[in-house]
């Protein structure tokens, strides 16, 4: 292969020759010196290259503990915010635990107060009903007939709608009939108030006298007078029951009524609504059984929870005469004091009050053995 040689070193060569032969030195040491050029060159170069190289190594692991460095650092807020926002979740769940109960309480009186708001307004609409009951008492029961035990007379217990009709009718009647009717209203409110437990004079029996005068109550109340269940086969007592649909006792003794007709007793219903007389339902669907045709099917529909229905009153013309039946039984349940259902007295003058079992009703009412 043919070297071309450089035209510009072929004259520096010329240039050289003279002094190369005053210095001492040959042809050959020139051109060795020459072509030992480039390669120096190159050295250096490389040299040059590698050292560059070098520092754009160190320029980028700089970056690169630069970029781990803020990564770390941003690893370790993250981390301080987590743990920063975890203690807060605690202290707010620490607050919640620690203030759930003062929470539970709160809406519990809260709960309690309505109940109570509740509980004094049916109070006072409970007074209001028994002013109202005592004054439709004071127009219409008699004075009992004379007697020592105190026993009220059937017409003393059973008030006569003919007397409450007889007052209402009186701005149609004669000033004279007025003037009477008049007088015999206040006679009745000054007359005396049968009490169970008290005679006339006011002082109280014992309790065989108590027993004595239950029983001839008993026996002043007329068979339509009430809702009854028949005892099958011979009948040896009745029982009287003063009773609410919506109390669960009076429905578990109504459930339990076959154990009381097949032990010989005659069951029998009056109605007493817990909930007080004005603006209760339970009223209506007392009168709607009253008023059925089969008062016992209407009385075990209610009994179970469901409405009466009413299609008219198909009663007799003497039920017709007692007026509202469950304002007549509020007014006999006053003689008795009741305060609860189911109360039950007896022909022969037990009274018991709850229910619990057949068995004991029939031993606290003085049936069964002893």
């Amino acid at each position: 292969m043919v070297k071309v040689i450089d035209l510009a070193a072929v004259v520096a060569l010329s240039f050289l020759v003279p002094f190369t032969f005053k210095l001492g030195l040959s042809m050959a040491d020139v051109v060795s010196v020459k072509m030992v050029e480039p390669k120096v060159e190159t050295q250096i170069t490389k040299l040059g290259g590698e050292k560059f190289s070098n520092s754009i190594d160190m320029k980028k692991s700089d970056r690169k503990r630069e970029y781990d460095s803020s990564v770390k650092d941003k690893m370790m807020r993250d981390s301080r915010l987590k743990s920063e926002v975890s203690g807060n979740e605690k202290a707010v769940e620490k607050f919640k635990n620690k203030n759930s109960g003062l929470i539970d309480k709160k809406n519990n009186l809260i709960e309690i107060r309505q109940l109570l708001d509740d509980e004094r307004v049916r109070s006072d609409k409970r007074i209001k009903e028994l002013n109202s009951l005592i004054e439709m008492t004071d127009n219409s029961v008699k004075a009992p007939g004379e007697g020592e035990s105190g026993v009220a007379s059937e017409s003393s217990i059973i008030p006569k709608v003919s007397v409450v009709n007889a007052l209402k009718d009186a701005n149609k009647a004669p000033k004279a009939k007025k003037d009477e009717l008049k007088a015999n209203k206040s006679e009745e409110k000054r007359s005396f108030r049968p009490k169970l437990g008290y005679d006339r004079a006011g002082k109280q029996m014992n309790s065989a006298g108590v027993r004595y005068q239950i029983s001839e109550v008993a026996k002043k109340l007329p068979m339509d007078y009430t809702i009854n269940y028949l005892a099958k086969g011979e009948e040896k007592a009745q029982i009287f029951v003063f009773t609410d649909p919506t109390c669960p006792y009076c429905r578990k003794l109504h459930k339990d009524l076959s154990k009381f007709t097949n032990a010989g007793i005659t069951v029998r219903y009056m109605f007493y609504p817990r909930g007080g007389y004005e603006n209760n339902p339970v009223v209506t669907n007392m009168q709607a059984t009253w008023c059925s045709s089969d008062q016992r099917a209407a009385m075990d529909r209610m009994k179970a929870g469901y409405p009466v229905k009413s299609f008219g009153c198909d009663i007799t013309e003497n039920q017709k005469n007692y007026g509202d039946i469950v304002i007549q039984h509020m007014t006999l349940a006053k003689f008795f004091e009741i305060s609860g259902t189911p109360t039950v007295f007896s022909s022969e003058g037990g009274l018991a009050v709850g229910y619990s079992n057949a068995g004991k009703m029939i031993k606290a009412l003085g049936y069964g053995k002893k």
